[in-house]
């Protein structure tokens, strides 16, 4: 454990040297935050993912170096990750959308609600009582149950497993941002996206689908720009 924290320490002090002489709105260090360990968790953390994007998107209309932004997200992140690092298989274009037709629900928000919970909680119950505090009823919870493992039988629900995707989330930010370093690009983290000036989107995108496959069996993931 003392010689991971160590050679993390050193990738994120490069990271944050080389961010501190930018500028951008709600600025503040990079931190690499782990939910108990370092197989837990592990997300990059800084105050520019806390700005509102509600009702009026205003972290998207702020600026890095006093140039407008685009954020690169990846698509259904959690799925995706498992399937490919766990089972070498390819989520597809539109999982969610998927999921919708065999479970007959149109709205693709129930459905991302429902994979974020399924996907985090430790057991059927409780990720059953959390979808309900979000207005997902018990037929629709088992619809989409039923429905994500018709399609991916091997799919793990109610595992916990988010933990395990947000540290390799967390991996693949960290990637791209040493590279942004590298290459003089201020990158910033959102979760499981990053924040660049809209001239280096091409670049980001490339960034992330590369570091991506390098842990996913040279599978790729679908990658959208905001």
């Amino acid at each position: 454990m003392s010689n991971i924290v160590s050679w993390e320490e050193a990738e994120l002090q490069k990271i944050n040297e080389f961010l501190e002489p930018h500028d951008w709105a709600a600025k503040g260090p990079v931190r690499l935050i782990y939910h108990t360990d370092f197989l837990h968790g592990g997300r990059l953390y800084t105050p520019y993912q806390n700005i509102p994007t509600r009702r009026v998107d205003v972290r998207k209309r702020t600026l890095i170096d006093g140039e407008p932004l685009s954020e690169v997200d990846f698509s259904a992140n959690q799925l995706r990750l498992q399937l490919a690092v766990l089972f070498q298989l390819n989520a597809g274009d539109d999982p969610y959308g998927e999921i919708a037709t065999i479970a007959c629900i149109q709205d693709i928000q129930t459905i991302k609600t429902f994979m974020v919970i399924a996907m985090g909680a430790d057991s059927r119950a409780k990720a059953a009582g959390a979808c309900w505090k979000k207005g997902i009823n018990k037929t629709q919870f088992d619809a989409i149950t039923e429905a994500t493992w018709r399609r991916w039988p091997r799919l793990e629900l109610f595992t916990g497993w988010t933990h395990q995707g947000q540290n390799l989330e967390g991996q693949i930010l960290k990637k791209v941002l040493l590279q942004g370093a590298d290459a003089g690009i201020v990158c910033l983290p959102v979760h499981d996206a990053v924040a660049v000036q809209r001239r280096h989107v091409d670049w980001a995108v490339e960034a992330m689908t590369n570091a991506w496959a390098e842990i996913a069996y040279g599978l790729r993931p679908k990658v959208k720009v905001e």
